[in-house]
Order: structure tokens, then C-alpha cells, then sequence
């Protein structure tokens, strides 16, 4: 049976449309593909997103170590503290311990007093005697009368002065104890406290070091779950690209088969039959959202439970994991975001499934209006196409449904492994807090106890000492009373035997002074020439004025001498107000002749300017050489001084004349000062005790006769009135130098011109000069070149080394593979300086004591790091 060109555009027409379909088909199959690929795209950056969190997070675990680290070392600053205070303690009791040793000393010496006093009665029977010798020494004995009548005021004054020494030794000893009250501490206390404060800082530095371990586990379970995370994210991609070259493969063949078709009915059927699987797959999408919306209600359970942690973990310590919370809701919001990309493809799909299912009905319509035409003449097409269609659904419709399989399988696996990452991270969050919550609460519950254990144990120690203090006050305060009893009492018995005894040596000093005046008469020649002779000896004139001015101390006499050096202060102090008024005078002229002069301010400005150019060079990183402008500055310096010395060279000469006679005023007043307060001194301490033994001693050297003739050896310290005289020239290592020789031989050795070697210390009275740098080890190096010019030190390629920050300011060098740099002396605190290293790449590490305030990395060429001296453990470093 013949066809028509009409049937034949027919069946043209009926292929195009097929084609359609298959094209409709096809752009379906695409789009849930790339829907697939874009939730997995999504899903991977959502897993890359968390992986920064996580990095963040691990940062974050870092800074509070060194927090950490920070407040270990603050324990200890304070430990060193409460050192220093112990120490400051013990330093008072010694002081306690020697104020009280001194009032006992003093109280011994009372005693010796009292001892004195009542053993007294010996001492004026053998008034009579001394009354004799004082007789050789021209004494009249009015005067002993007179003494003796002072004897009797001086004992009294002299238990006066000891009552108000005591009353002085019990209020110093009083403002002691306020002192150790004020203090509330006490060495016993300080050292059951110093091995509390120590297993303090064990049990700090402890928890430091769990800190530490935890920190490190939880970034390498962290770090382990991103790489299983990264890896199964690669492999789900791989199977994704697997699937969708399978696509291709079966749109390929499709297309092929469906070509050959061409019969309309068959193809309407199968049409058909495509619409009921598309809602198949339309079915299936449904189903896939409701896993979705399952997983949504996943998602907020587990937003629930992170959201019931953020507020246990506030509750425990919000300055550790504040910074989580944030991190925690970006991640939320990131999951929710895939989530919401996800349901807004899902909608997309269904549109466009919704316009393809509109399309296929318009075609179906279109079909059934021409398949009347062509009905008879693709009867037998359309068998051969409804079986072929029949194959192709039955493959079409299996691959589609093991696609669909997998791709739903993929994805539940994928979630399954998000949940269970979530879950193992929220374990380790778990574990971590608690393992935090009981360090804390350990450490508080041990905190308390210390604080416990310290109140009771300064409870009771400042009770026990109360308690000892007290005691001690009120057998002071009794002994105290029965001292004064004592004084008193021996006080009376003193005076009652010195009455006593007073009137028994005037009756017999009455009696004894007739016949006393007749032998004195008769003597008085022979002693005047003995003693005459005698004086010359033994310089007795000296001794004699001595023993004057210790009885003119005792006798309370006056002679002026006191009121004559108050005159001549007044006098001194009112000439220096006077050269003080007259320099201030001197200087103003000087300042107003200087600042006329228009060339010396000329050179000051340029000065200034040359000082400036120096500070701007010596800034520079390194210093460039100031050399010239040095010579230039000192040149300019000296100039300067040149002209103001042609300016006003009288006034500032006549300036020095009364300035150095300003100086010799006030050493003349400093003296002045020093002899009237050693005359107060001198008044105060003489007592009638010190005279006794200077009568003793002065009787001593009367009755001893000496005599220097020949060799004699002088034993003890020998002040001369006078410059000894030597005629003759030394000639042993032992023998006395006059002045000619030592200035003679001492001006030649001082004129030292060429090469001259000084053994020994030498001390020089200015600064030595150096003009030029040193070229040599021994010598001499001014102050630029120390600072600057020899600050730098090449230390060349090096591999590992530790730098001696005492050899200089700044370092350069050379690092080969594998370099790391630690420091062998750190030069001492407030060292500062840099470090230039080449190939910097090569570093490795910076060992301790170096720290940076951030970790550094990815060093690279030439770089330069500054470096500051905290403490030999401490060295600064930061990357410039």
C-alpha cells in the first residue's frame, strides 16, 4: 500500500514532535541531575564552612591556654611577692628582736647604776686619797667641795635621765609592738602558708598541663573527623560524575531508538505512559521532601540541644565559651541555608514537571487530531513501535528507578554521616565540659579550703600572739612598777648615805684643809717645777685642758664658746644669702649678653639642626654613619664656647670666683655646724662615770714615766699636733718621705710622653677621649660606636644557634635548612635590638625563652624580627 506526501509530512511532523519529547525528557533528566550536583556542591562547602569553625575554634582553645599560661605566671609574680613580704617580715623582727635586746642591755646598765650607787659609800672613803693626788695636779680644794655638792645634783639628774631613757625604751618597745600588730603576720604563719602556696602552684601548672592535653586531643579528633568528612565528600562527587555519564549513555541510546520510530500511536501510548512516571517520580520527590522535612526535624532537635549546651556552658564559664555560641548558630545557619537552597530546587522541579505535564497534554490533544488522519497507514508502525517502545520503557524505567534508588540512598548516607559527625562533636563537646566543669568545681572546692584553712590558721595565730602580747604587757607593766620601786628605793638609800657621807668628809675635810693649806703652801713651789717639767713629757697641759672641759661640761658652765660659733653661723649663712643674690645677678648679665649676640645664636640653631640630622640617622634600621656630623658638632661646640667666653668672659670668671667661694662657705658652715653639734653631743654624754675614768687614766700616766730615748716602738694609733720633720732622703722601703722627694720623683714618673704601661687601678678624673673607632681588641671604644657602629654583628650562614644577646644589638645572618634559633645569654632586662635573618624560609622554629604574642609562619626571604628583654624566660619577639 502506497503513502502520500501528505501522510509522509505527516509522519515528519510526528517525528519532530517525538523528538520534542525526548528533548523535554532529556532537559528533566538534567535538571535533577544538576539538582544532585548542586546539593552536593552545597553539602561540601557547608563541610569546608564548618571546618573553619572548627580551626577558629581550635585558635580560640589556644588563646586560652596562654590565658592560662598568663595567669600561671601572675601566681607566681605574687608568690615572689609574698617572698619579699616574708622577708621584709623577718627583717622587723630582727629589728624587734635588737630594740629589745638594746632595752636590756640598758636595763643592765641601770642596774650597774644601782650596783654603783650603793657600793658608794667605799668610793668616799676613799675621798681623802684622791684629795691628795688631785693636790699634785694644783687642783684647790674649794672646788672639790663644790664637786662634791654637785655630786649630789648629778646623781639626781642622772636618775632623771635614766627614768626618761626608760620611759623612751618602753614607748619604743611599744611602737614596736603596734608595728607587729599592724602587720597581722608572723614568720610561723608565713611558713605553714609557703608549702600551701606551693602545692597551689603544682596543682596550677597541673591543670595547665590537662589543659593542654585536652586541647591537643580535641584538635586531632576534630582534625581527623574533617578529613573523613573531606574524603567521603570526594567520593560521593566521584560516584555523582559516574551517574551522570550513565545519563548521557542512556539519553544517547534513547535518542537512537526513538529516531527509528514512526508510528504516532504507539508514540502517544508511550507518552502516555511517561507522564504516569514522571508522577511516579513526582511521588518519589514528595517522599524525598518528607525525608527532608524529617531531617529538618532532626536538625532542630539537634539546634535544641546545642542551644540547651550554649546556656549549660554559659551558666559554667561564659568567658570560655562565648565565643561557641556564635560559631554554633553560623553553622545552624549554614545547614539551613543547604536546606532552604534544597526545598527551593525541589519547587523548581515541580514547576517545570507541572509545564511538561501541561506540554504533553497540548501534544496529546494535537496527536489525537492527526492520528485520525494517519490511523490506517501506521496500524502496522505502530506495532513494531509499541513493542520497541515497550523494551525502551522497561530499561527507561528500571535505570530510572535504580538512579533514583541510589541518588536517595546517596544522599540518606550522606545525612546519616553529617548526624553522626554532629553527634561524635557534640560528645567531645560533652566530654570536654565536664571534664571542665569538674576542674573547675575541684578547684573551687580546693580554693575554699585553703581560704579556710588560712582564715583559722590567722585566727588563731593572731589570737595566740594577743594572747602572748598581753601576757607580756602586763609582766612589763609589773616589772616596770617594781623597777621603780627599786629606783626609788635605792634612790632614797643613795641619798641618805651620801648625806651621810657628805658630812663626814666635810667635818674632815674642815679638818684637814688647815693643815692641808700649810703643807700645800710649802709644796706649792716644788709641785709647780715638777709638774712644769713633767708637762713637757707628757704634754699634762693637754690632758689638763681635757679635764677642764669635762668639768666645765659637768659644772654646766658656759664660757661662750657656743654662743661665739652661733655668731659666726649667723654671720656665714647671712654672706652666703648675699653671694647667692650677687650670682643670680652675674647669671642674668650673662644671659642678657648672650642672647643679644645675633652670630652665637646662629651657631645654637645650626648646633640644634646637626643634633636633629644625628638622632634622624641613628633611627634609621641600621644607623647610618654619623662620623662627620659628630666632628661637625663638635667643632660648632667648640666654637660656641669660644665666643660666649669673648662675650662675657669676666662675668662668667667672676661667676666661678663666687661660686667656688659659695662652696668654701657652706664647707665653713658645715663645719661650724658639725663642732656645735659635737659640743651638744659632748655635754650630753659626759657623765660622772667617764670622769672617773679619765682622772684614773691621767693618774695612770702621771705615776708611768715615760721616756723616748733611743729605739722605741709606738703600738696604736698616734695622732701629732704637728708634721713630723725628716731631714734626710728615704733609703729603705720602711723609712719616712719628706715633700721635696716625693714631688721630685713623682713629676718625673707623671711625665709620660710615647708608649707608657699602668699596672694596677688606675682612677682618672675625666673621661678619656677617643677620636677614631677601634681597629683592635684592647682598644679603647667610644659611646657610638658601642651603640651603633659595634651593635651589629654578621654572624654568617649558620644552621641551628643560640644567640649571646651580650655581643651586641643587632644580629644578621644566614639560615640553612632546619634552622631553629634559641638564646644562649639574654643580655638583661630591657635589652631590646633586632634580628635580620636571610632565607628566612630555612627557620623552623624560635625556641624558648622567644615567644611571639601571635604564632608566625610562612617565613620567607630576607625578613626582620625586634626582639625586648622581659626576663631571662621571657624575650619578646615581633614580626617586622
Amino acid at each position: 500500500m502506497g503513502t502520500s506526501l501528505n501522510e509522509l509530512k505527516t509522519g515528519r511532523e510526528k517525528l519532530e514532535i517525538i523528538n520534542q519529547v525526548l528533548a523535554r525528557i532529556n532537559s528533566i533528566s538534567e535538571a535533577i541531575d544538576n539538582t544532585r550536583l548542586d546539593e552536593v556542591v552545597g553539602l561540601k562547602q557547608a563541610c569546608e564552612s564548618l571546618k573553619n569553625e572548627c580551626l577558629k575554634f581550635k585558635n580560640d582553645i589556644v588563646d586560652k591556654n596562654d590565658d592560662i599560661l598568663s595567669k600561671y605566671d601572675d601566681i607566681n609574680k605574687k608568690y615572689s611577692n609574698i617572698s619579699e613580704k616574708y622577708n621584709n617580715v623577718n627583717a622587723k623582727f630582727d629589728y624587734i628582736k635588737e630594740a629589745y635586746e638594746d632595752f636590756s642591755l640598758n636595763k643592765q646598765e641601770i642596774q650597774n647604776i644601782k650596783d654603783f650607787l650603793e657600793n658608794n659609800t667605799e668610793e668616799f672613803e676613799n675621798l681623802k686619797k684622791d684629795i691628795q693626788k688631785y693636790e699634785e695636779i694644783k687642783f684647790n680644794l674649794d672646788t672639790y667641795i663644790n664637786e662634791i655638792k654637785q655630786n649630789k645634783d648629778f646623781v639626781k639628774e642622772y636618775f632623771d635621765l635614766s627614768t626618761k631613757i626608760k620611759d623612751e625604751i618602753l614607748s619604743e618597745l611599744n611602737h614596736a609592738l603596734e608595728i607587729v600588730d599592724s602587720l597581722h603576720l608572723n614568720v610561723d604563719e608565713l611558713k605553714e602558708i609557703k608549702p600551701e602556696l606551693i602545692s597551689i602552684k603544682k596543682e596550677v601548672k597541673d591543670l595547665a598541663n590537662e589543659a593542654k592535653l585536652v586541647v591537643s586531643e580535641a584538635s586531632e579528633i576534630i582534625k581527623n573527623k574533617i578529613n573523613t568528612i573531606f574524603f567521603e565528600n570526594q567520593r560521593l562527587n566521584q560516584e555523582m560524575i559516574d551517574s551522570v555519564k550513565k545519563l548521557e549513555e542512556i539519553k544517547f541510546d534513547i535518542g537512537v531508538k526513538y529516531k527509528e520510530i514512526a508510528s504516532a500511536y504507539e508514540l502517544l501510548l508511550e507518552s502516555k505512559q511517561n507522564i504516569e512516571d514522571l508522577r511516579e517520580v513526582i511521588a518519589l520527590y514528595k517522599e524525598f521532601e518528607n525525608d527532608i522535612t524529617s531531617y529538618s526535624q532532626i536538625i532542630k532537635d539537634f539546634k535544641s540541644k546545642i542551644e540547651n549546651l550554649e546556656r549549660d556552658l554559659k551558666s559554667q564559664s561564659e568567658s570560655i565559651y562565648s565565643s561557641l555560641n556564635d560559631k554554633q548558630n553560623e553553622i545552624l545557619k549554614n545547614l539551613n541555608e543547604v536546606k532552604n537552597e534544597a526545598l527551593v530546587t525541589f519547587d523548581e522541579l515541580t514547576a517545570k514537571c507541572e509545564g511538561y505535564k501541561i506540554h504533553f497534554e497540548q501534544s496529546y490533544d494535537r496527536f489525537n487530531q492527526r492520528a485520525l488522519i494517519a490511523n490506517e497507514d501506521l496500524g502496522r508502525l505502530a506495532e513494531v513501535a509499541k513493542k520497541e517502545l515497550g523494551n525502551d520503557k522497561l530499561i527507561y524505567e528500571t535505570e530510572l528507578k535504580v538512579l533514583a534508588e541510589e541518588t536517595i540512598k546517596q544522599m540518606e548516607e550522606m545525612l546519616k554521616g553529617l548526624s553522626d559527625e554532629r553527634n561524635e562533636v557534640t560528645e567531645v563537646f560533652e566530654t570536654q565540659k565536664k571534664e571542665f566543669t569538674t576542674l573547675v568545681d575541684t578547684s573551687k572546692v580546693m580554693i575554699d579550703n585553703l581560704n579556710h584553712i588560712f582564715n583559722a590558721n590567722y585566727q588563731a595565730k593572731k589570737n595566740e600572739f594577743s594572747i602572748i602580747f598581753n601576757e607580756k604587757l602586763h609582766s612589763l607593766n609589773e616589772n616596770k612598777q617594781d623597777f621603780l620601786n627599786e629606783l626609788v628605793s635605792a634612790k632614797e638609800n643613795g641619798l641618805n648615805k651620801i648625806n651621810e657621807t657628805k658630812e663626814q668628809s666635810l667635818n674632815e675635810i674642815i679638818q684637814t684643809k688647815e693643815q692641808g693649806l700649810n703643807e700645800l703652801e710649802t709644796k706649792k713651789g716644788e709641785c709647780i717645777d715638777e709638774i712644769d717639767n713633767q708637762a713637757r713629757i707628757y704634754d699634762i697641759s693637754g690632758v689638763k685642758a681635757n679635764v677642764e672641759y669635762l668639768l666645765s661640761l659637768l659644772n654646766d658652765k658656759d664660757d661662750g664658746k657656743d654662743d661665739g660659733i652661733k655668731d659666726e653661723i649667723a654671720n656665714i649663712e647671712q654672706g652666703i644669702k648675699d653671694k647667692e643674690q650677687e650670682l643670680e645677678e652675674i647669671k642674668k648679665q650673662i644671659e642678657e649678653a648672650l642672647n643679644n649676640n645675633d652670630e652665637l645664636k646662629q651657631k645654637n640653631e645650626e648646633l640644634k639642626e646637626i643634633k636633629n640630622q644625628i638622632d634622624e640617622a641613628l633611627s634609621q634600621e641600621p644607623p647610618a654613619d654619623t662620623s662627620e656630623l659628630e666632628e661637625r658638632k663638635e667643632e660648632l661646640e667648640n666654637q660656641i664656647a669660644e665666643l660666649e667666653q669673648e662675650i662675657a668672659g669676666e662675668l662668667i670668671n667672676k661667676k666661678e670666683e663666687i661660686e667656688k667661694e659659695l662652696e668654701e662657705a657652706n664647707q665653713n658652715l658645715e663645719d661650724k655646724n658639725n663642732e656645735l653639734e659635737q659640743n651638744e653631743k659632748d655635754k650630753k654624754l659626759i657623765t660622772q662615770k667617764v670622769l672617773d675614768i679619765t682622772i684614773k687614766t691621767l693618774e695612770a700616766l702621771i705615776d708611768t714615766k715615760v721616756s723616748l730615748n733611743g729605739d722605741e716602738e709606738i703600738n696604736g694609733n698616734k695622732t701629732f699636733a704637728n708634721p713630723i720633720l725628716v731631714k734626710v732622703d728615704p733609703t729603705n722601703d720602711n723609712h719616712l718621705t719628706n715633700k721635696i722627694y716625693v714631688d721630685t720623683t713623682l713629676n718625673t714618673k707623671a711625665n709620660l710622653n710615647g708608649d707608657n704601661i699602668f699596672n694596677g687601678t688606675n682612677t682618672f678624673n675625666q673621661a678619656l677621649t677617643s677620636p677614631t673607632n677601634p681597629t683592635n681588641d684592647n682598644h679603647l671604644t667610644r659611646k657610638w660606636y658601642v651603640d651603633y657602629g659595634g651593635g651589629i654583628k654578621n654572624l654568617g650562614t649558620t644552621g641551628s644557634i643560640n644567640l649571646d644577646l651580650r655581643q651586641a644589638q643587632h644580629f644578621i645572618l644566614t639560615a640553612n635548612a632546619g634552622t631553629s634559633i634559641g638564646i644562649a645569654n639574654f643580655g638583661g632586662v630591657g635589652k631590646s635590638g633586632t634580628i635580620t635573618i636571610n632565607n628566612c624560609q630555612n627557620v623552623v622554629a624560635f625556641n624558648a625563652p622567644f615567644k611571639f604574642r601571635i604564632a608566625q609562619s610562612g617565613f620567607s626571604g630576607t625578613e626582620t624580627f625586634a626582639y625586648f628583654c622581659i626576663a631571662s624566660n621571657n624575650v619578646r619577639l615581633v614580626r617586622t
